[in-house]
């Protein structure tokens, strides 16, 4: 019986715990970043999947909508199966070209509007800032 690499890489079920060195590498190795949630603070994993510059689809909840939507990705509705199922073979159908591209687009979207400088800038900025923070215990 012979499977193609597609199938064989379908089948394989691995867990990676704790850091890993290069770890860019396992997101590089998708097809597609999809991140499932049915919700979400941030999206930080999504913004990861961008970084891998790979396309990118989500379920349809308010923290992830504006990172799909700029960043061209595919969203589905969370917790329904069917939707989510449509949209991976949406993308899956893409050519390899095409989803070149859709990744391309991602990742130049997240430099764009995530840039880690200048996230770094504005959280010392907000750690260093003259506001009193909020709710400590002093």
């Amino acid at each position: 019986h012979v499977r193609s690499r597609r199938q064989r890489q379908m089948c394989i079920r691995d867990s990676l715990c704790g850091t890993q060195p290069d770890a860019m590498r396992y997101v590089r190795a998708f097809d597609i970043f999809t991140m499932p949630s049915l919700q979400e603070g941030l999206g930080l994993a999504l913004l990861e999947g961008m970084s891998g510059r790979l396309p990118v689809m989500g379920s349809d909840i308010p923290a992830m909508r504006p990172l799909l939507q700029g960043a061209g990705g595919r969203l589905f509705n969370p917790g329904d199966v069917a939707s989510l199922t449509e949209q991976l073979r949406a993308g899956l159908a893409d050519s390899e070209a095409e989803r070149a591209a859709q990744g391309e687009r991602a990742y130049r979207y997240l430099r764009r509007e995530h840039d880690i400088d200048d996230f770094r800038r504005k959280y010392r900025e907000l750690l260093e800032g003259d506001q009193p923070l909020t709710g400590s215990s002093s």
